[in-house]
């Protein structure tokens, strides 16, 4: 299935939008180029080839990813918002809950099981609130009829007490929302592709649901075959600005 016409065409206007910027904006830089080692060991056609690869690379940040997950969701869903806030009143009771299911996860007590934890967590009464501003900020939060999507997206795996926080975020949004929604960390591509994603500390989270890696997280925007459609026009449209790129080198 994939995506249809109107969100290929929003997929497409947006890494225009941002390869034309990378294009407009890419100086050689002149650094390598007063590194008495790289300009006595490297050619300068390679050297400004490395500089090119390098910036494009740091383009393929954070904000590039939430601006695709934008531009697809949008289309085919009924709200869809960067940096959303999410609600500041959070139960003391509940969040009390929240440590003891990632305590539980951490020392192996107990596995990861997303559905099991948003029951616990709603089955603590709304009680004992109190204002808290911190992880209040969801990266891309979509909302398609009555389900809630908020998604925390990194580009960088993180450590073993980075997995540990993240989990604790995912789970007390569900808190504040005092009702099921699905909140996930999400890292836009698998670098141990064709291999399961797995780092230490990430078996505190489940793996396609509260943590979405690649194809799972893309399908959940544009639907099954999102992540193929993903690939195609990076293939089409990068590949042509690469060209255009290394004509600067």
């Amino acid at each position: 299935m994939g995506l249809d016409a109107k969100q290929k065409n929003a997929l497409d206007d947006i890494l225009v939008k941002k390869f034309e910027e990378k294009l407009t904006r890419f100086t050689p830089p002149v650094g390598l180029n007063k590194h008495f080692a790289a300009i006595h060991t490297i050619p300068e056609k390679d050297r400004r080839m490395y500089s090119g690869i390098q910036s494009l690379l740091t383009t393929f940040g954070q904000s590039f990813y939430e601006d695709m997950a934008i531009s697809i969701a949008s289309v085919n869903s009924d709200k869809v918002e960067r940096f959303w806030k999410s609600n500041q009143m959070v139960s003391k009771d509940r969040i009390a809950k929240i440590k003891d299911i990632v305590n539980n996860l951490a020392n192996n007590i107990s596995t990861p099981n997303r559905i099991n934890e948003i029951k616990e967590i709603l089955d603590v009464p709304n009680k004992n609130l109190t204002r808290v501003d911190d992880g209040m900020i969801v990266d891309v939060y979509v909302k398609r009829g009555n389900k809630e999507y908020y998604f925390e997206i990194k580009t960088v795996g993180p450590n073993i007490r980075g997995f540990r926080s993240h989990k604790e975020q995912i789970l007390t949004w569900v808190a504040r929302a005092d009702k099921d929604i699905h909140a996930s960390l999400v890292l836009p591509y698998n670098p141990f592709h064709p291999n399961p994603y797995h780092r230490p500390g990430s078996q505190i989270l489940e793996l396609g649901e509260d943590l979405l890696v690649g194809k799972d997280f893309w399908d959940i925007l544009g639907g099954k075959g999102c992540y193929e459609d993903v690939e195609d026009a990076f293939r089409r449209i990068g590949g042509k600005y690469w060209k255009k790129l290394s004509e600067k080198f």
